[in-house]
């Protein structure tokens, strides 16, 4: 395990105790707003303990963690900082390019896996740099519609996952589904959507499904 402080945002790398090789895929992880690069970082061990893992911390201090733009709450819903939000998905994809040239990865076997904000961020980093990841999982995560309406239509989806909580009161269901029709416009045989009876979290039933969902890919 290492840390690398690049311009602006921590990276840790985590190798499998064997050792990487081509073969195995790479996992990168982005957190969600109060959280850091460890936060997710728990999730490797089941999701596949022979990749590699690697994990960014946000650049803005939030609470006792990190957030990739600020945001506030108007009573009804989260309000986006969306002139911020760009130079985040910005320094995101050129830390990612950095990185993984350093490692020798193959683009073709990367998956973004984000949470909440840091859903956002993987959605919109994978569609406005194509290539840099080949599938990515969006869980409770939310839109950024300044961001998502620069994107052509005719830009890529990755193969996407996305999971929400029907109980969710940080980001709403409306968000998952909104989520989720914009990805459907963009490529419908690329996206797999779930809804769950829970709140803003990850369960052992959702992470066995993405576990399920990643396993599937086709190779």
């Amino acid at each position: 395990m290492s840390d690398a402080a690049i311009p602006g945002l921590v990276v840790k790398v985590v190798e499998p105790d064997a050792g990487a090789n081509p073969a195995h895929r790479t996992y990168v992880y982005l957190h969600g707003a109060g959280a850091n690069e460890d936060d997710l970082l728990g999730l490797s061990h089941y999701i596949d303990p022979n990749a590699r893992h690697i994990a960014l911390r946000a650049p803005i201090s939030y609470g006792d963690g990190w957030c990739w733009y600020p945001l506030s709450w108007d009573g009804t819903r989260i309000q986006v900082d969306q002139t911020v939000a760009p130079h985040s998905r910005d320094r995101i994809a050129h830390q990612l390019v950095d990185v993984l040239t350093a490692l020798n990865v193959d683009r073709d076997r990367v998956t973004i896996i984000g949470f909440s904000q840091g859903a956002a961020m993987a959605l919109v980093t994978a569609m406005t740099h194509p290539g840099l990841a080949s599938e990515i999982v969006l869980l409770s995560g939310l839109r950024v519609p300044l961001m998502l309406d620069e994107i052509p239509a005719d830009v890529a989806l990755p193969r996407t996952l996305i999971h929400h909580g029907i109980q969710d009161s940080v980001v709403p269901i409306s968000e998952g589904r909104a989520l989720r029709d914009w990805c459907l416009k963009q490529n419908p045989e690329n996206v797999t959507y779930g809804e769950y009876e829970i709140g803003h979290t990850i369960t052992q039933e959702t992470l066995a499904d993405v576990i399920a969902w990643l396993a599937a890919r086709p190779e």
